[in-house]
């Protein structure tokens, strides 16, 4: 892994970070120094990913590349450094969790980039607050993970805070499913876009995915319902969920048909679909104009695809778009 972890290539961080990424999620061939070779692939979870996958969880790991520095705490899995965590003493007035935005950065981000490309999940703490988010957000996008299992919720701060981080995000087999399917690099961002999924939205997607994969076995055609207020990342929601559907092998690459009540929420949602095709792993995702097109689409296609369009036309009659029995429809509101 060596070559890989201090070769940083002359693109921006923004885009070594996202062509990291793209490699690790496809996996490669790792040649050792004793001839073996390896396959490194660590985004399989469920129930093998403890015996599959090796979680080390290392304090004051040196880094040496413009500069020498000593990130607090990295987690490493199967030796790739996918998070680094900043931590200020709480007893020290001097400094706060601001103190540790800035350090990982500013500092970690000038001095060590080999390191900080895989700090996909950055996480900063000052004993009394505790925030996780993307080293390309500001501040004010860092938040907490206010639970463990999606079904219970607190909002504690201190030391509870950073036990239900613990708990909750970094949980073995939560972590790695992230990583496979919750990092949104948009296909193109002028603003070094990367969106990592809020608690409630990690959650509610993974609940309703679970949902529809009970119900597709059963052949009874249900999905299920997700209420979110205005504001709250429905359209990202939406996205983390079509990721799973598209690259579920239980569904067969199924096509995804998402509807909208309002012209501009289409219009957004067309918008970011569009610009997610390599998350999606489909590049077939356009804004349909009327049922009728929407069917032909459906006759030229036997899986995949991913279609937006507004209820009102989707209700323009009543016959039978497809028999296909994996197609699922998701309608915002």
């Amino acid at each position: 892994l060596t070559s890989y972890m201090t070769s940083f290539s002359n693109q921006s961080l923004y885009r070594s970070m996202k062509e990291t990424y793209k490699l690790l999620q496809k996996g490669y061939f790792l040649q050792r120094d004793n001839g073996d070779e390896q396959f490194i692939d660590f985004f399989e979870y469920g129930e093998e990913a403890e015996t599959i996958n090796i979680f080390k969880a290392v304090n004051q790991f040196e880094f040496v590349e413009y500069k020498s520095r000593r990130p607090d705490i990295i987690l490493f899995i199967n030796g790739i450094p996918v998070s680094v965590f900043e931590l200020k003493n709480p007893a020290d007035e001097t400094v706060s969790i601001a103190d540790a935005y800035d350090q990982t950065h500013i500092r970690y981000a000038q001095d060590i980039p080999s390191l900080m490309k895989y700090d996909l999940i950055n996480v900063i703490s000052d004993g009394a607050n505790t925030r996780y988010g993307s080293l390309f957000s500001s501040y004010e996008f860092y938040f907490k993970w206010n639970s463990t299992d999606g079904n219970n919720y607190s909002n504690a701060d201190g030391i509870d805070s950073i036990h239900i981080l613990i708990d909750g995000l970094f949980s073995h087999r939560t972590v790695l499913n992230i990583l496979c399917s919750y990092i949104y690099f948009p296909d193109t961002s002028d603003l070094n876009t990367l969106i990592l999924p809020k608690y409630y939205q990690y959650y509610g997607a993974e609940a309703m995915y679970t949902h529809i994969l009970e119900e597709h076995d059963k052949g009874s055609g249900k999905g299920g319902t997700y209420w979110g207020a205005t504001g709250c990342g429905k359209s990202y929601t939406m996205l983390f969920l079509s990721k799973r559907l598209t690259t579920s092998l239980e569904l067969h690459k199924p096509t995804i048909i998402l509807l909208t009540d309002r012209n501009d929420l289409d219009e957004q949602l067309s918008t970011d679909f569009e610009n997610a095709k390599e998350y999606l792993v489909d590049e077939n995702s356009i804004s349909i104009k009327n049922r009728k097109a929407l069917r032909d689409k459906l006759a030229d296609i036997v899986s995949g695809g991913i279609f937006l369009m507004t209820i009102q036309k989707f209700s323009e009659d009543v016959s039978l778009l497809s028999n296909r029995g994996n197609i699922i429809c998701i309608s915002d509101e």
